[in-house]
Parts: structure tokens; C-alpha cells; sequence
């Protein structure tokens, strides 16, 4: 395990350093934006932050996941069609090695991404009123960025805690999961189809299915969830978060090691 954590790491050192360089500039230039209109007021300069502020948070809770997702570590498909997957069936590790090795690196990349984001996340977070006050909302008068900035912190390390990082858990078991499904349906693919490239439209159907079975039984449940205010206050809502966390995992796993077999058994390169 130890020695495909380092050949990984090795692999995919420079991607990540230029990645989090890339989101470094531009989470904290957003920052550094709407901190500019928050103390001034100006309204071009108001109109441009709320754009980035926007930009910022689908970049820092959705474009950090995909990313990872789909050019992490992690990812299996380069093993199965590039045109030296070949040396899958050369390595002296098993399959279930290689494999947990591989996603282990792409969770540690994950964490190298998210977890600076959210810090750049929390200096913006109090310029928000920037933007509902350009929908026709106003700023709380009185107030500092930096006292709200303090705010947000006591928040969520001194009020919450436990929301906190039950939700940081949460995360990262969902997202294991979610990689763990997407390398089973490239398994799946590669048992059954033998090509160089995946047909998108069969890759597509079967991940939609293995999600489909995931969504399925995890939404059991789920208006305990949606209709149980607060979320961090309630112990019955939280509770309901870690069932559908606990079924993600549970078929996580199951993906898991059913990639690692057909990677033994069914692989034919």
C-alpha cells in the first residue's frame, strides 16, 4: 500500500500543486474583490463581485468534487483503455491494493483541494450581503468584515462543533463512495466491452444505474431530513443525514470490492 501511495503521489505531485495554485488565485482575487466592494460600495465594482462571488461557491462545492472525481488519482480509467494498461496485469500488488491505494491518494488530493477552499470560502462568506443586497436586499449596518468574518468562525468551531465535522465526515465518505461507483461502472464496462475508448452512452447507462440503486434506497426516509429545522440542531436530522451517508457507504463498498474482482478475474487487456 505504502509504495503505490508513493508512486501516486510521485504521479500526480505536480498536477496538484498547479491545481491548487490555479484555485488559490482565483478564490482569494475574488476575495480580495468583494472585499474591495464591501468597504467601498462602489456598484461596478459591486456587480463583478457578486459574479465571482457566484463563480466562487459552484467552483468551491461542486467544480473541486468533479475535478477530483474524474482527473484525480483515483480515477481507474486510465489503467483499463490507455494504451499501457497492459502493466495492470504486471504489478506484484493485488487488484484490491492497487485500487484502495489509488482512491486513498485521490481522497488525500481531495482534501488538499477542499479543505484551503473552504478556508478562501470563509473570508467570502461575509461579503454575501453584497449580493442579496444586489438583489434588493441590504447590509447589516454596524458591522465589520472582519467581525463577521470571527462570527462565522465561532459558529461553526465553538456553537456547532459536532455539525461541523459530522458534515466534514460526511463529505469525505460521500465522496469516497461516489469514486468507488465510478470505478466500478469502468469495470463493469471493461468485463463486458472490449474497446479502446468507453462508449459514452453505455458508460452513461450504467452509471446511471449503479447511482440509481444508491439514490433508491438512501432517499428512505429522506423527508425526515428535509422537513426536521434546524439541520445542525436537531439530533433526529442528523441522525437521518447518517443513514443516507451510511447507505452511500455501504454500496460504496460493495463497488469496491466488486471492482477489485472483476480487475482479478474479468480484466482481459
Amino acid at each position: 500500500m505504502k509504495t503505490v501511495l508513493r508512486e501516486e503521489w510521485k504521479a500526480g505531485r505536480a498536477r496538484i500543486k498547479i491545481t491548487s495554485i490555479v484555485l488559490a488565485v482565483i478564490l482569494l482575487g475574488s476575495v480580495l474583490v468583494n472585499v474591495t466592494a464591501y468597504r467601498t460600495g462602489l456598484s461596478h465594482v459591486t456587480f463583478f463581485g457578486s459574479f465571482l462571488y457566484i463563480f466562487s461557491l459552484i467552483l468551491g462545492t461542486v467544480g473541486i468534487p468533479v475535478y477530483a472525481l474524474v482527473r484525480g488519482s483515483g480515477n481507474i480509467r486510465s489503467l483499463l483503455f490507455d494504451d499501457t494498461n497492459y502493466l495492470l496485469l504486471l504489478l506484484p500488488k493485488r487488484s484490491y491494493v492497487l485500487l484502495g491505494g489509488r482512491q486513498l491518494m485521490n481522497l488525500a488530493e481531495f482534501c488538499i483541494y477542499f479543505i484551503p477552499s473552504l478556508c478562501y470560502l470563509s473570508l467570502l462568506g461575509p461579503t454575501g450581503g453584497l449580493l442579496w443586497n444586489w438583489f434588493g436586499g441590504s447590509l447589516h449596518a454596524g458591522t465589520t468584515y472582519w467581525h463577521n468574518v470571527s462570527a462565522l468562525y465561532r459558529e461553526l468551531f465553538i456553537e456547532y462543533p459536532a455539525w461541523t465535522v459530522q458534515t466534514f465526515l460526511m463529505v469525505l465518505i460521500s465522496f469516497a463512495a461516489v469514486q468507488a461507483t465510478l470505478n466500478c461502472a469502468f469495470a463493469i464496462y471493461a468485463s463486458f466491452v472490449h474497446s479502446k475508448k468507453p462508449h459514452k452512452f453505455l458508460m452513461a447507462l450504467i452509471i446511471f444505474f449503479l447511482f440509481y440503486l444508491e439514490v433508491r434506497v438512501s432517499t428512505w426516509g429522506m423527508n425526515r431530513l428535509l422537513f426536521t429545522r434546524p439541520f445542525y440542531a436537531e439530533p433526529t436530522a442528523a441522525g437521518a443525514a447518517w443513514f443516507h451517508v451510511g447507505i452511500l457507504a455501504a454500496f460504496g463498498t460493495v463497488y469496491f470490492l466488486l471492482t477489485g474482482w472483476l480487475l482479478e478475474n474479468r480484466i482481459e487487456v
